[in-house]
């Protein structure tokens, strides 16, 4: 059951085309995790999907002083090794 709405019915898994609009951002200026110390600074933002769901990644391609509010944006894989890939959102060419 679900604790907000309490329905019984279960999830679906929808097929998301992973292009939306920016809700808001977050510029890290300091890394606590010394492996992103060369990251800094970079960009974590939430973005709403076309489907109607909110995805947080880091926002790439991009300077800070670019941002815009809601600002197109899609979603790319990032291969960080072999196995894992991490997705991370960078704007919208259309």
């Amino acid at each position: 059951m679900c604790p907000r709405c309490n329905t019984t019915t279960p999830p679906e898994w929808v097929k998301a085309t992973g292009r939306g609009k920016l809700l808001t951002w977050t510029v890290v200026h300091k890394a606590f995790i010394p492996s992103f110390a060369e990251e800094v600074p970079y960009i974590v933002a939430i973005a709403t999907l076309d489907e109607g769901v909110r995805m947080i990644a880091n926002l790439r391609c991009l300077k800070p002083e670019d941002i815009k509010g809601d600002m197109e944006v899609e979603v790319f894989f990032e291969e960080l090794t072999g196995e894992i890939n991490l997705p991370q959102f960078r704007p919208s060419n259309s």
